[in-house]
């Protein structure tokens, strides 16, 4: 009876394999879009499982899939397309276009516009109204956070050079204005922006060349609608401090060694020396640097040596920015004109400096018949700086070549007696 049972289920098994082997068919087939041409790239999935395929070429595949199975055809701009399995072993498929697909238009090179799904490259936009909100006067802070995979490199507050982006892992970024290749993005008005673009990777280099190797940045300056006259006046005002500093030691003043010089009985402290690694601040009396230039109160003085009261924080004081921005736009039936007035003021965070920069932009397009147009852009700027900091500016000064006992605002007179005075002097 046993042996009997078990001959009965293997022929069981046997008919459900048998059966399972006789529904898998070899599926092929074309899909095609709405107007009949072959589109290459699609994605087949047997739904409920992991086998899957793409189209080739010429829009031809071919997947394993059993009657009664579902087969999901997904391609990028179109509808969803889900067909079950029959007994046939053909299955053509013409997808439909999605409604909800996005018809966006962005510009490439040389101002041509294309549907951004018909883009065979990586590339996002963003309009110029949602950077401008935020009132950046470089462009490359204002793009940070707003683009994925764009990061921001360096945002300098106390220096006046441009800050950078970093496109996926590369900087050096090319910025093309109107059509127009610009050196920094320093240059860009802010106020006059209507749209950005940005390429990411080769595809750059493929439309602007080997200057954009590391990605573009494609930016469409505002244009006046057809019967639309404008005249705008933006002022805005931002202002920055400085936000931290390193905890310093407060224990030991200047020097090299834990002792003072002596002349005539009065301490010396070594004011050639660039760290604090000298005496502790205990309070003794000692000659400072400022107690040797004649003629003044403090010669021949002794002060206390002891932590300062005026830190390096006391350095640094209000950076101000103003932005001025007074714009003219009149558009007609076959024309549009643009003027745009920049004035931008700066002042960074460390003393004794001051930019002025001033950006005059005209851009006008005049359309002679539907095939022949004519397009002029003229952009100028002026600019003045006072005292333009060095690119690591003057922190690195204060961590590395300083002394704990100096006082800031002791420091700030140094034009005493006629003559320029340093507390990093050598005695001889």
């Amino acid at each position: 009876m046993m042996k009997k049972q078990k001959l009965l289920f293997a022929l069981f098994s046997l008919l459900v394999m048998y059966n399972a082997t006789a529904q898998t068919n070899t599926i092929t087939g074309t899909v095609s879009d709405h107007n009949s041409l072959p589109l290459p790239g699609v994605n087949i999935l047997v739904q409920g499982t992991t086998t899957g395929t793409q189209t080739d070429f010429d829009g031809n595949y071919t997947i394993e899939a059993s009657e009664g199975q579902s087969l999901l055809f997904t391609y990028m701009g179109q509808r969803d397309k889900v067909i079950t399995v029959e007994s046939g072993q053909i299955i053509n498929v013409m997808m439909e276009e999605d409604a909800q697909a996005l018809d966006e238009v962005v510009v490439t090179a040389l101002g041509i516009k294309r549907e951004k799904k018909s883009l065979g490259f990586s590339q996002q936009s963003i309009a110029g109204e949602d950077i401008v909100m935020g009132k950046e006067t470089d462009i490359s802070q204002g793009l940070a956070g707003k683009i994925a995979g764009v990061q921001l490199v360096g945002s300098p507050s106390s220096t006046y050079e441009a800050s950078n982006i970093r496109l996926r892992g590369e900087v050096g970024a090319l910025y093309v204005v109107d059509g127009i290749k610009v050196n920094s993005s320093s240059d860009i008005n802010m106020e006059d922006v209507a749209n950005i673009s940005v390429l990411k990777g080769i595809a750059g280099t493929a439309l602007y060349g080997p200057e954009a190797r590391n990605g573009a940045v494609i930016i469409t300056t505002k244009t006046a609608k057809s019967g639309e006259t404008k005249v705008t006046l933006d002022i805005a005002t931002s202002v920055s401090n400085l936000y931290l500093l390193p905890e310093y030691q407060n224990e030991y003043g200047g020097g090299y060694t834990q002792s003072f010089s002596e002349l005539n009985g009065q301490n010396i402290p070594n004011y050639s020396a660039d760290e604090s690694w000298g005496p502790k601040l205990d309070g003794t009396l000692v000659r400072h640097w400022d107690s040797w230039v004649p003629g003044t109160s403090e010669f021949g003085k002794l002060r206390a040596w002891s932590p300062t009261t005026s830190d390096v924080r006391d350095f640094y004081k209000t950076g101000v920015t103003k932005n001025i921005t007074i714009g003219f736009l009149k558009g007609g039936e076959n024309y549009d004109i643009k003027t745009t007035i920049n004035n931008l003021n700066t002042t960074l965070i460390n003393p004794n400096n001051d930019r002025k920069q001033t950006t005059i932009s005209m851009k006008g397009n005049y359309n002679v018949t539907d095939k022949l147009k004519f397009k002029g852009v003229f952009n100028y700027q002026y600019r003045s700086t006072f005292n333009n900091p060095e690119t690591r500016g003057y922190a690195g000064n204060f961590n590395e070549w300083w002394q704990r006992q100096l006082n800031i605002d002791r420091l700030r007179d140094y034009e005493q007696n006629g003559q320029i005075v340093s507390w990093n002097m050598k005695m001889i």
